[in-house]
């Protein structure tokens, strides 16, 4: 479960990166609970590639266990494009709408690949 300390956190970088799709990683460190903030680096507002250097950084030194970005003003519901990628990388994927921070985790599909 993320705390109300997490999505607090979450909802700031989500209000800094406005327009464009804020993003990130849940992801364990000593069986702590962690959010990651990443820099967005695709060049449209409504969608999001997570900064190469910062997701291997996180990769190596943490237990990733999810993906996270927002939708601005829009739906949490996952897009096709979400759900291609969750499929491809098999993360789970942490939707949120922002400003209302409703949220839809969208789990990997085993019969994708």
């Amino acid at each position: 479960m993320i705390s109300a300390a997490i999505l607090s956190s979450m909802s700031e970088h989500f209000g800094r990166c406005a327009p464009k799709e804020g993003c990130g990683v849940l992801a364990l460190k000593r069986g702590e609970l962690k959010w990651i903030p990443c820099t967005n680096i695709a060049l449209e507002d409504e969608d999001f590639i997570l900064d190469t250097n910062e997701y291997l950084k996180i990769y190596y030194t943490h237990e990733i266990v999810g993906i996270v970005h927002n939708h601005v003003h829009s739906s949490c519901e996952p897009s096709e494009t979400d759900i291609k990628y969750c499929n491809i990388t098999r993360i789970p994927y942490y939707i949120f709408s922002y400003p209302s921070m409703e949220s839809c985790i969208l789990e990997p599909q085993e019969s994708y690949l």
